[in-house]
């Protein structure tokens, strides 16, 4: 992968293929994501027979989907502070208070996702 400095030694030519190149496979990334999200709602469609019934499905089990996605959120912080050990102490000086920021920022979207979750979700407060 080009590095950014190594694109300022290069011609422009180069600089937009690199461009070209990270537009395609980012269109890539996004095509694959779009056909998994579709094979996995008509699987869904097909399980539950109607989208009506699967939102019934998610009323009905909100506490165990809230617990999975709970244990997402710790397995995912345990790992991010494993990482951030690992990373080498003039780095973690040097961008201490910008990884602080998105920490924060990180958590206060996990738990704006959930209380809207709780608020707008059929069953999810009874």
């Amino acid at each position: 992968m080009i590095e950014p400095q190594d694109l300022s030694l290069k011609p422009p030519r180069h600089r937009m293929r690199a461009m070209i190149a990270g537009a395609l496979k980012t269109a890539v990334v996004l095509l694959v994501l779009s056909v998994v999200a579709m094979v996995i709602t008509v699987a869904l469609l097909r399980l539950f027979g109607s989208m009506e019934a699967w939102e019934q499905w998610r009323a009905n089990h909100y506490a165990i989907l809230l617990t999975w996605r709970l244990m997402l959120y710790v397995g995912l912080a345990f790992a991010w502070f494993k990482l951030k050990a690992r990373l080498p102490e003039q780095a973690r000086m040097t961008h201490s208070k910008r990884l602080r920021r998105v920490e924060i920022l990180v958590a206060l979207l996990v738990a704006l996702i959930e209380v809207s979750r709780l608020a707008f979700q059929p069953g999810a407060l009874a």
